[in-house]
């Protein structure tokens, strides 16, 4: 019987950063990666060349080291992996137990296809079959974006061949008890089996991927598959098949997956005790194990890569389908992972002076694989929680809300209207299943992101910071009117001045330099208009609803337009009088104050109006 200290510890870097920064080589072979052209996979965990320091390309004593079992190292993640997990196995060994301890069975009795559980005890296991550590890493290759995912673990006593098999799960799966009990979780699709061999006294090791596929593997028995695309057992689906790799007993750019044992002893730079003694934290040879696969790679073409959420690690009878389990190790790996940001802003002042704040935002699925059902949840303050359905993202892909990805609601807006205080805070959060529907619900993990409160850009117990303009426009025509003995030029003007800012205007005034006006004073809220020489509310033209329609007349005319205002030039020089084209000219000046107490404007605008527009003057 051996004994085990320690628990459980994950090891998650939430930081991404490209390989090449931690001085990693990216060679793709044909259509896949190499796994070790991202990994160290050579039989040798290190050796580690410094706390917090990572190899080129990094190895178990890079992730896993004193240092990197504390947290990230100096660079700010694990070495460049997206996600890293190291499981110590516990002091008393859980092992699986009953016939239905089966790879080809499903976990739990929530399951789709299996009447047959797993179940665990923890009595001992045969020392051979006792894993001591097992650690897990997954991987992004920089140029063709493959994922790799990397798993190793050492055995207690190296005393006769032994085999091995990791699962990778999408479901966060657990032990349903302490001593002994059931399994939580169930399998999905997609889930990941690789099963490697100790032969030869551990000298050589094999390696073979299958997948959880219970539509394509549907018989109770199949032949020994020769090839990937065949049935390994019910359930299970070939995705990579070893016949030529393991026999060399070491790993090479030829093959999108490979394992390794050690072939003479190693030492690893976290606590490994062997049954037979020695020096501290030797492993002998052929007791420690490592591999890994281009899962992108070996994956059905066209079929979304899964994002796992756990792993499990174990020893089996052999390298058959119905093989006894044995001991198992099982912690999490939270390889999805997604993100979630947010604007918040006051965006208009309303007539009665409160204000409307809008939001949007971005969520991204910077994990390592296809997330589904992402839901977007923003809980403004003085307003209700609105949910957005953004449906499936892949891995890399971020999509706006609201948009066409992530449609707003209806009857729903993302608008806080009539507000009159600053707002305390908007918090927005987001989740995801890391597996598809089934049935319209999500039987796998779900992962979460919160970008916690979120307050605008407008300092608290101030009012909006919105921008302010206003803007004047003016149009002129002239006429001649009779006075006493003499014929006069009359000029008629009207315009509009128009709010086009996002803050109320009060005591706007409109001037005319040739002596109409001052107009004034009105009051504006945002976007709205005024006829200035008749004060009514108008639709901005020309022609401009509300204002006076200012035609040219032949003749003399008596009295001006109803609502536009007159003046009569006093002299032939004044206000731009010219020759040849006789015109005046002169111009308008509009100013206001915002609600914040800043002034605005002035701005103005010019007309010109000729004399005679008809090519005739009046004779009378």
């Amino acid at each position: 019987m051996s004994l085990r200290k320690g628990k459980n510890v994950l090891l998650a870097c939430c930081t991404l950063f490209a390989l090449a920064s931690a001085g990693v080589v990216l060679v793709a072979t044909g259509s896949f990666v190499s796994p070790i052209t991202v990994f160290q996979l050579n039989g040798d965990p290190g050796p580690n060349p410094g706390a917090g320091n990572c190899t080129s390309p990094p190895n178990w004593d890079s992730l896993n080291g004193t240092t990197g079992i504390t947290g990230v190292d100096a660079n700010g993640s694990a070495c460049g992996s997206t996600i890293r997990s190291f499981i110590t196995g516990p002091s008393a060994p859980t092992n699986f137990t009953t016939g239905g301890s089966k790879d080809f069975n499903d976990i739990s009795s929530a399951g789709i296809t299996s009447t047959h559980v797993w179940q665990f005890t923890t009595t001992s296991t045969p020392d051979k079959d006792t894993l001591t550590n097992g650690y897990a890493a997954s991987y992004t290759d920089a140029t063709t974006q493959h994922i790799i995912l990397v798993f190793g673990a050492e055995r207690f006593a190296v005393n006769g061949d032994s085999n091995i098999g990791i699962w990778f799960f999408q479901q966060a799966v657990g032990l349903n008890g302490s001593t002994k009990g059931n399994f939580t979780g169930v399998h999905t699709p997609g889930d990941i089996l690789a099963v490697s061999a100790f032969t030869q006294g551990g000298g050589v090791s094999s390696i073979s991927v299958y997948e959880w596929n219970p539509t394509a593997c549907t018989a109770s028995s199949y032949p020994s598959p020769t090839a990937a695309g065949q049935c390994f057992a019910t359930n299970l689906l070939t995705l990579f098949l070893d016949t030529a790799v393991g026999s060399t007993g070491i790993c090479n750019l030829s093959s999108p997956a490979c394992a390794v044992v050690n072939s003479a002893p190693v030492v690893t730079s976290w606590p490994y005790a062997t049954k037979f003694g020695g020096s501290a934290n030797t492993v002998p040879q052929g007791g420690f194990y490592e591999g890994g696969f281009d899962l992108t790679a070996i994956f059905p073409a066209g079929t979304p890569v899964p994002c796992f959420s756990s792993f499990l690690e174990e020893t089996r009878s052999s390298q058959s389908a119905s093989a006894v389990l044995k001991d198992f190790l099982l912690g999490a790996f939270p390889q999805c992972h997604i993100s979630v940001s947010k604007n918040y802003a006051c965006t208009q002042q309303n007539a009665d002076n409160t204000f409307n704040y809008s939001y949007n935002g971005t969520v991204s699925n910077d994990g390592g694989g296809q997330v589904f059902n992402v839901q977007v949840t923003d809980t403004p303050t003085g307003g209700s929680a609105v949910t957005y359905n953004c449906g499936t993202l892949a891995k890399g892909a971020s999509a706006t809300y609201p948009s066409a990805t992530c449609p707003q609601p209806t009857g729903t807006t993302n608008t806080v209207s009539n507000l009159t205080a600053h707002p305390a805070t908007n918090s927005v959060s987001a989740s995801a299943c890391t597996g598809p529907l089934v049935g319209g619900n999500c039987v796998s993990s779900v992962i979460t992101a919160d970008f916690g409160p979120v307050t605008s850009t407008d300092p608290p117990g101030t009012t909006c910071n919105l921008p302010s303009d206003i803007a004047v426009a003016k149009r002129c025509v002239t006429a001649f009117q009779s006075s006493g003995s003499e014929i006069v030029v009359r000029v008629d003007f009207t315009g509009e001045v128009t709010n086009n800012g996002s803050l109320n205007l009060s005591n706007v005034s409109v001037s005319d330099d040739a002596g109409g006006g001052p107009f004034g004073p009105f009051t504006l809220t945002p976007g709205q208009s005024k006829c200035y020489t008749n004060g009514q509310l108008v639709s901005v033209g020309p022609p401009a609803t509300g204002c006076p329609s200012l035609t040219v007349t032949d003749g003399l005319t008596s009295g001006t337009p109803t609502g536009a205002a007159s003046y009569f030039p006093s002299s032939a020089n004044a206000f731009g009088l010219t020759a040849g084209r006789i015109s005046f000219t002169d111009t308008v000046t509009a100013t206001g104050t915002a609600s914040n107490g800043t002034t605005v404007g002035p701005k103005t605008a010019s007309a010109t109006c000729v004399i005679c527009p008809l090519g005739a003057c009046a004779t009378q």
